[in-house]
């Protein structure tokens, strides 16, 4: 590679398999990363809105263990 100042330019055309191979690997990243986007895009809008929690379903989805109400306030009998 050349580089004049603006842009970088090839210095010889043996390098075009090389160049072609990087932009198809970048292409495919793009992919990649434009899928996850859109796959947390849809996670997204399924959760409830802000501010709305449900400890339970957090804490199962955390695979933590059900909490446990230790206030002292007993419940009807």
């Amino acid at each position: 590679m050349v580089d004049e100042g603006r842009i970088l330019e090839p210095a010889c055309s043996s390098m075009l398999p090389d160049l072609h191979r990087e932009r198809a690997r970048i292409d495919e990243a793009a992919t990649a990363l434009l899928a996850a986007r859109d796959r947390l895009d849809a996670l997204i809008a399924l959760t409830t809105e802000p501010g709305v929690t449900d400890e339970e379903a957090c804490a199962a989805v955390a695979g933590e263990p059900k909490r446990q109400d230790h206030s002292g306030i007993s419940g009807p009998r």
